[in-house]
């Protein structure tokens, strides 16, 4: 089945550096909240997470973002599930939020960690009972014989526990991500694309050029990938403008 002539016309109003400023979260939150009052999109929160087991293969899924914080996102999860082995293996994570509607997308990378118990087990206290049995008695990504041996045991632990105060199993939580960068995409008229890409600046010391510092954040990058780099973000005729320039 091929799909050569898919096509869309992109044309919602690109994406400028002036509009994210020196804090790419708190643009990101101005996003979201778009999103989120906008009536096409169901989910906003709803987030690819990208994992890489011990094997070295990559898996993608869907969770649902549960806090935004000044540096890190949070999601909840069995421990034991397959993105939780994963994680546990290789903490290197990435996270993307597409909302097609507003031809928008977010990417953010970093490194994965469990959230502490006090934090798990106060999320897991204002979850509905019904889905605190669901969290208690499903072995996430582990094989079953049926669906309903699973809904069986559903429905016996509520019964046994209709009126119990549940605690959180230990193998089911919260996973911060700690960003290390945040890629933010806007998909722009006629298919282009602006770019614009942060690195926290407290990770390394500057260098002593621009060249040099963008060179950072990109493997093996030559000075014409900087070049073509820089002016995709659109801040090329900002550097040249300066007494030395890239140098």
């Amino acid at each position: 089945m091929k799909l050569f002539k898919y096509r869309k016309l992109y044309d919602r109003n690109s994406l400028s550096i002036d509009e994210i400023g020196n804090k790419p979260m708190k643009f990101f939150i101005k996003w979201f909240k778009e999103a989120d009052e906008f009536d096409k999109i169901i989910e906003a929160n709803a987030m690819t997470v990208s994992t890489v087991d011990k094997n070295d293969f990559p898996s993608s899924r869907v969770v649902l973002l549960k806090e935004i914080k000044d540096r890190s996102l949070i999601f909840f999860t069995n421990y034991k599930s397959k993105k939780g082995e994963a994680i546990k293996d290789n903490p290197n994570i990435c996270a993307s939020f597409y909302w097609p509607p507003l031809e928008r997308q977010v990417i953010f990378k970093g490194i994965a960690k469990k959230c502490s118990s006090n934090y798990s087990d106060a999320y897991f206290r204002s979850r509905p009972f019904n889905s605190q049995v669901a969290a208690i008695i499903s072995n996430q990504s582990q094989i079953i014989s049926s669906y309903n041996e699973l809904l069986n045991r559903y429905n016996e632990f509520l019964k046994e526990n209709k009126n119990s105060d549940l605690k959180r199993p230990m193998h089911w939580g919260g996973v911060e991500i700690l960003i290390d960068e945040i890629p933010i995409k806007n998909i722009n008229i006629k298919s282009l694309r602006s770019q614009v890409g942060y690195v926290p600046q407290d990770t390394f010391l500057f260098s002593d050029t621009i060249m040099n510092n963008i060179k950072f954040g990109l493997k093996n990058a030559t000075d014409n990938d900087v070049v073509a780099a820089c002016k995709t973000a659109k801040i090329h005729k900002e550097i040249v403008s300066f007494e030395k320039g890239y140098k």
